[in-house]
Parts: C-alpha cells; sequence; structure tokens
C-alpha cells in the first residue's frame, strides 16, 4: 500500500498575507508538508504559522527557510 504526501514549495517574501493565505490552503488541500523560503516574521521569529504544525527553521536570529509538517503520520527529527 502506498502513501501519497502531499507538499508545498513556496516563497513567500515575507508578507503577512501570503502567509494568512497559505494557511487557509494547507487546510482546505490536507497538505502535509510545506517547503517554506523567506517566511514572514517578527522579531527574527516566524509569525504566522499554526502552532499543531512542526516547524523546523534554519539559521539563528534570521530565518531564511523553514519546512513545516501538518500530519502526524510522519516522524521528524531536527539535526543541527
Amino acid at each position: 500500500m502506498q502513501t501519497q504526501i502531499k507538499r508545498i514549495q513556496i516563497n513567500l517574501q515575507p508578507s503577512r498575507i501570503a502567509t494568512d493565505n497559505l494557511m487557509k490552503i494547507i487546510e482546505k488541500d490536507s497538505t502535509d508538508i510545506l517547503c517554506i523560503r523567506e517566511p514572514y516574521k517578527i522579531q527574527a521569529k516566524m509569525a504566522g504559522q499554526s502552532k499543531k504544525y512542526k516547524i523546523f527553521s534554519s539559521g539563528e536570529g534570521i530565518i531564511r527557510a523553514a519546512i513545516a509538517v501538518t500530519i502526524n503520520r510522519v516522524d521528524t527529527i531536527l539535526i543541527k
């Protein structure tokens, strides 16, 4: 049995509006994994992302990319 994983790769160009719309899209389409480039930030922290997702971001203080996993059936770990 194969399981398909829905994923999106997007550059948000630090836009709050783009982030809000992205959250609506992933809820509607049941997206499993997001690859986010240039996420929206407030005081060097990702903003506008749902707390129910596992979010992994790159960089200390400057976030240039992030991955958000929206499903629990995928095991994740961050290795620095």
